[in-house]
């Protein structure tokens, strides 16, 4: 029996080396110039990481320090090379054919929001890029206005009910809740109340799955392809989708019918001769009009695609640098006081929502959002598969590889 355990570990640890390890060989050794720390067989600096007490960015900071601007980070199956210059970070932006994002970090998302924008690549990313564009047209911004006013002040009200100057509250929850019902009413044109009702299954499954994405890039079992569904998250995974996916196809499927209905009616109401529409289009709706290159209709996965891909960016990038804003201004007061007094004279005293106009008039709001985006990015890396050489400006290094696999 002892022997039969013993031979089933040797052939897992086996393929294990097969599938991650061999594969990187070639790119090791071709990388053997670029300083970093080691790390072992497999894993690569997993376990580094973990004992990290900064975590992950503690992790990359203190190598940061250590082997300096660039250096390589071996891990479960690829190799990356993390560069902080700015002026090699501008060569890697400004190559027009290194535009994809590794298939390591994308096949974690690819189930929830599959071919959307921030996924795609190729000609499909800039056929969605143009059509998706004008759905940002600043008239069509300013008509949700009323929407940010509105989930503001349940907001505000939620957040009174903590502010007696004594409580510690976690002020990320309350973001989260705050920018997902902004961004699901915006792009899927309904509202999920999860500011003021108990969490739905909807909302329970986008955070199941952020969750999940999370902890796939730090588990070397969840990052195996053919054994994840087998693992408590792969099963919760499958029930999380299944959710999500049910509640945008019906969705798609309503408004679909419903656009048909009002075209066989010939209504004219919603014709505006300057930019978009007298009644307020979502996301959603846009891109049911939208039009692939060769005309026809986008399918309903095209845009169960969007609508996903934009509900999950938009409210975990928002509600993060909210979470941010927040944490900075508790700790300078008179930046908060500044911002007050700015609100006061603009608004003369009133107390009410803010017009739009007004709000372009906040620039002292502006440049203290800007800096706290500066100060503490939402998505504070990125990463590209490189597949043409690159000469880096500021070292002697050529990347003439796929580094990431």
């Amino acid at each position: 029996m002892i022997e039969i355990i013993i031979g089933a570990l040797v052939a897992i640890v086996v393929a294990l080396y097969v599938y991650f390890e061999l594969p990187l060989k070639r790119i090791k050794r071709l990388t053997s110039g670029i300083p970093g720390p080691k790390g072992l067989p497999i894993v690569g600096i997993l376990f580094d990481v973990r004992k990290e007490k900064a975590g992950t960015f503690g992790f990359l900071w203190n190598n940061t320090q250590k082997y300096g601007p660039i250096f390589k980070i071996p891990s479960v199956g690829r190799l990356a090379i993390n560069m902080t210059n700015p002026e090699d970070i501008e060569v890697l932006l400004k190559n027009n054919e290194i535009l994809d994002k590794p298939y390591s970090t994308t096949k974690f998302f690819k189930p929830w929001l599959g071919n959307g924008l921030v996924f795609s690549a190729g000609p499909y990313w800039k056929q969605q890029r143009k059509l998706i564009t004008p759905t940002f047209h600043f008239n069509i911004l300013e008509k949700f206005f009323e929407v940010f006013n509105e989930q503001g002040d349940i907001l505000i009200k939620l957040l009174k009910e903590k502010a007696d100057g004594k409580t510690n509250i976690d002020i990320f929850p309350y973001m989260q809740s705050f920018a997902l019902d902004v961004i699901c009413e915006t792009a899927m044109g309904t509202k999920i109340h999860a500011q003021t009702s108990a969490r739905s299954a909807y909302v329970l499954a986008v955070q199941d799955m952020e969750r999940i994405i999370v902890e796939r890039f730090i588990s070397v079992i969840q990052q195996i392809d053919f054994l994840f569904p087998f693992t408590e998250n792969g099963q919760t995974q499958r029930k999380a989708l299944q959710i999500l996916k049910e509640s945008t196809d019906k969705l798609i499927r309503k408004r679909r019918d419903d656009l048909i209905k009002e075209s066989e009616n010939k209504s004219d109401e919603n014709q505006d001769d300057s930019f978009g529409t007298k009644k307020r289009l979502a996301f959603l709706d846009l891109m049911l009009q939208a039009r692939n290159m060769d005309g026809t209709p986008l399918t309903n996965e095209q845009i169960s695609d969007e609508v996903s891909t934009f509900t999950f960016a938009g409210h975990d990038t928002t509600s993060t640098q909210l979470a941010f804003l927040f944490y900075l201004l508790s700790k300078n007061p008179h930046i908060q006081e500044e911002i007050y007094k700015e609100q006061c004279d603009i608004l003369m005293g009133e107390k009410r929502d803010p017009t739009f106009q007004e709000v372009q008039e906040m620039h002292y709001l502006e440049r203290t959002i800007k800096e706290a985006q500066r100060l503490l990015p939402s998505v504070p890396l990125f990463s590209r598969q490189v597949t043409k050489d690159l000469q880096l400006k500021t070292s002697n290094y050529q990347i003439r590889i796929t580094i990431q696999r």
